[in-house]
């Protein structure tokens, strides 16, 4: 099911997504663009974004993944 404040962002399910992703990490790639896949659970982004003011919204998940691979970065 798609994020109800960000409809135009998401796919209707979890395979559209993931072909999507697929699709476009290899176009980056493609142009010799570094890409890290960052795992996101859904309660955490909810936490984070409950706390940072923010919705769900593509850019309130983008900020996300940047904050926990900061963190991942942080913690090596």
């Amino acid at each position: 099911m798609p994020f109800e404040l960000d409809p135009e962002g998401t796919e209707n399910t979890y395979e559209e997504w993931r072909k999507q992703a697929n699709a476009a990490f290899s176009e980056l790639r493609a142009t010799g663009q570094n890409i890290v896949k960052v795992s996101v659970q859904i309660d955490d982004l909810m936490a984070w974004c409950n706390e940072n003011g923010g919705d769900t919204v593509s850019s309130s998940r983008s900020e996300f993944a940047a904050f926990k691979l900061g963190m991942k970065r942080e913690s090596n």
